[in-house]
């Protein structure tokens, strides 16, 4: 019973997570960014859950790409994106593919497309085009601003693509193509929400069989002239303080190498170690080396909640963090006994990262330093708007 209330728990925190991102996407402040910057970010943390099943190709035009835009709901909108790519080639093996480019668009609509015009769940104009007895073009919204200068966001698959049928229902809130379990049928609506409220458009073109591409579309502004990163102020980074050492430990390469770039960023020292055995050895030799364990749940021999029990038996009274696409599945009386009171979902995002390091800092759960922790602290979620 307690494991089907904690499991139910879980799944309503998804939710509230997903309508609350739709309905809070128009009152985001926004800042001037680097979309880049932040498309990169967004790839790291979904290049996590390709491995074994899709080939991920990561396509990025240097230079800066400045749109107002809110960072964290930008990275979301990507990622999952990103994500619904991926679940697109079911259980087959495929190429995933995130291409971030500059566009010169001519007119409001793209590509001459001709066809049924109707209204989408976020208000905006929907045109629907069959290009084909199987093959199906959408575009979400007007390109107001064209002719102009647009940054593309093109998340592609070659999965099993989709009728159109279910296209014009896709940005329905709760409509979902997946099993019972798999997902809310937020995700895509999440995503337009987010696309429309900061002016932009989404434009799909998918065919059965061959696979779907979407095309986020946001107007570019003509110069970089970013707020100052309140993350690199001096006043976050105390006086004679001292980096917070962090283990990660995880059997998958890629896992472990996105945790250790998303820790240094935040200015962390990160280690890894690629089974639970060589951690507790890690640990054994040096025993107050590192201020903080990250370990993922799943792993073979010896998971993540039995590494926590043989470090608590042997002394190791500093936070351990359990990671996971999961976590719904980990015990809770067990999680609680042993001191887990820091989960850290998959996917996650740099943000999510760097707040719950921040959270677990700022608790004073880090005994035995001999001067504070030194952690680049994140500007707040919903940053206040600094722009000319």
């Amino acid at each position: 019973m307690l494991r089907q209330i904690g499991t139910a728990a879980n799944r309503g925190k998804e939710l509230v997570h997903s309508i609350m991102t739709f309905s809070r996407a128009e009152q985001a402040d926004r800042t001037v960014i680097d979309a880049g910057d932040v498309c990169r970010e967004a790839a790291t943390i979904a290049g996590l859950s390709m491995t074994g099943r899709a080939h991920f190709d990561v396509d990025i035009e240097p230079g800066p790409l400045p749109v107002q835009g809110n960072v964290t709901q930008i990275d979301r909108a990507v990622v999952n994106l990103c994500l619904n790519a991926r679940d697109a080639l079911l259980d087959a093996r495929g190429v995933v593919q995130l291409q971030v480019r500059r566009v010169h668009i001519d007119g409001g609509r793209m590509s001459g497309m001709r066809g049924s015009l109707s209204m989408s769940p976020a208000d905006a104009p929907i045109l629907v085009e069959s290009a084909g007895p199987r093959r199906t073009k959408m575009l979400v919204g007007l390109l107001t601003h064209a002719p102009a200068e647009y940054l593309r966001i093109r998340v592609a698959d070659d999965g099993c693509g989709m009728s159109e049928s279910v296209m014009r229902q896709m940005f329905e809130p709760f409509f979902t193509t997946k099993n019972v379990g798999d997902g809310t049928g937020l995700g895509l609506s999440s995503v337009l929400g987010i696309v429309s409220a900061h002016g932009g458009a989404i434009a799909v073109d998918s065919a059965l069989g061959k696979g779907t591409s979407f095309d986020i579309l946001l107007p570019l502004l003509p110069e970089m002239t970013m707020a100052p990163d309140p993350a690199q102020s001096t006043q976050a980074r105390p006086a004679h303080s001292t980096e917070m050492r962090v283990l990660v430990v995880d059997d998958d390469p890629q896992t472990r190498d996105a945790l250790e770039t998303i820790l240094e960023k935040i200015g962390c020292e990160a280690s890894s170690c690629d089974n639970a055995r060589e951690a507790l050895a890690v640990i054994h030799d040096e025993p107050d080396l590192f201020d903080l364990v990250i370990t993922d749940y799943i792993m073979p021999d010896m998971d993540g909640m039995e590494l926590a029990a043989k470090l608590r038996k042997h002394g190791f009274a500093r936070p351990i963090i359990l990671t996971s696409g999961r976590l719904q599945d980990v015990p809770t009386s067990e999680r609680e006994r042993l001191g887990i009171d820091v989960l850290l979902p998959k996917p996650f995002t740099l943000r999510d990262v760097g707040e719950m390091i921040w959270a677990v800092a700022q608790r004073g759960q880090l005994s035995g330093r001999s001067g504070p922790v030194r952690i680049t602290q994140l500007p707040p979620r919903e940053s206040p708007d600094t722009s000319a």
